[in-house]
């Protein structure tokens, strides 16, 4: 996840490429269990420490 990302989440609670996961989904190019871990996957240590510095 970017930290765009972070912030479109906080702001507006919604990831901010949930609707092109469901759209793969429906098309049968992604599983939903795949695009439900893509969402969830871990921040890497870069964005987290970009997060902390920036208060988000």
């Amino acid at each position: 996840m970017r930290l765009r990302s972070i912030t479109i989440c906080g702001k507006y609670g919604i990831h901010p490429y949930a609707f092109d996961l469901v759209t793969l989904v429906r098309n049968g190019q992604m599983s939903r269990e795949e695009a439900i871990h893509s969402i969830d996957a871990p921040l890497s240590p870069l964005v987290r420490y970009a997060a902390k510095i920036l208060g988000i």
